[in-house]
């Protein structure tokens, strides 16, 4: 049973970044370690995906296997439905037919012999796959994204007990929204933690009327996860979708973070960067 529960903390730590794509697929990064809780890093090994259909228990409608490689900080990539197939087609996945969970093995020595390495609902699910499944093709897509950066993009100050100081870490103007119009929002930034305790940091986006606003309608849930105390490079990921229900001339998609620490002291602040990535926004109208 504490082997069970070890593989599902584990499983927290996996986070999707879906977006429309071709060809078709699903971008995946994790940040890996081991049994012992120690981040692989600079390391090869295999990773095996099933995705599996009503539950997490659910029957597998398909399965692949990858080779990938973890970086110094132990973030590894690869987009799911391209990998080497097991069983199944990626590619006549109902999607509409969901709900559908990702469970991953691993094999650290960058074999075949599969660990349980938890699993995962696959919340958002790429639009443009959905609408494939459904038939329901849209006319247009309009894209939007904040651009790359290696540059310090903002301080998130830590503290002790709610409430909360939240702040916007992204914001994207989103003119001549419709009714039904589909956005599909992904952002991902690094994190530093400088002190020697954990931190718990949370974050969410939001459709918002300004680009300074932490209240709006939500687009993904506002949840976190802890970083390490002296822990550089912590990666945030997140992913949502939003229906429009009403006509917006004008609109901002805007990232909320903000963390927590009973041991913070004044003036400490969480590093934001986005080395990795920015905001990335899909309209389907």
């Amino acid at each position: 049973m504490r082997y069970l529960k070890l593989v599902f903390s584990f499983s927290l730590l996996i986070s999707a970044k879906c977006f429309s794509q071709v060809p078709e697929g699903i971008n995946f990064q994790l940040v890996v370690r081991n049994f012992s809780n120690t981040l692989i890093s600079n390391s090869g090994l295999s990773m095996r995906v099933q995705i599996k259909q009503g539950s997490s228990i659910g029957n597998i409608v398909y399965s692949e296997k990858h080779t990938v490689s973890t970086n110094q900080q132990g973030l590894a990539s690869f987009v799911i439905g391209q990998g080497v197939v097991l069983s199944g087609n990626f590619s006549i996945i109902n999607w509409a037919n969901g709900p559908y969970f990702a469970s991953f093995g691993v094999d650290f020595t960058g074999q075949n012999n599969f660990q349980d390495y938890g699993t995962q609902q696959l919340m958002s699910v790429p639009y443009a796959l959905y609408s494939k499944s459904t038939g329901s093709i849209n006319n247009s897509i309009q894209h939007y994204n904040s651009g790359n950066s290696s540059e310090l993009i903002a301080t998130l100050p830590i503290t002790p007990s709610s409430p909360y100081q939240k702040m916007v870490i992204y914001s994207i103007p989103i003119a001549n929204l419709n009714t039904n119009d589909i956005l599909q929002a992904s952002c991902e930034f690094e994190v530093t933690n400088p002190y020697t305790y954990n931190v718990m940091i949370a974050s969410q986006i939001i459709l918002a009327n300004n680009p300074t606003d932490i209240t709006g309608i939500e687009i993904t849930e506002a949840n976190g996860f802890n970083v390490d105390q002296n822990m550089h490079h912590g990666v945030v990921i997140k992913t949502g979708t939003l229906t429009c229900s009403a006509n917006y001339p004008m609109k901002y998609v805007n990232v909320i973070g903000y963390s927590a620490s009973t041991q913070a002291l004044a003036n400490h602040n969480l590093i934001i960067e986005q080395d990795y990535g920015r905001l990335s926004v899909l309209v389907f109208k």
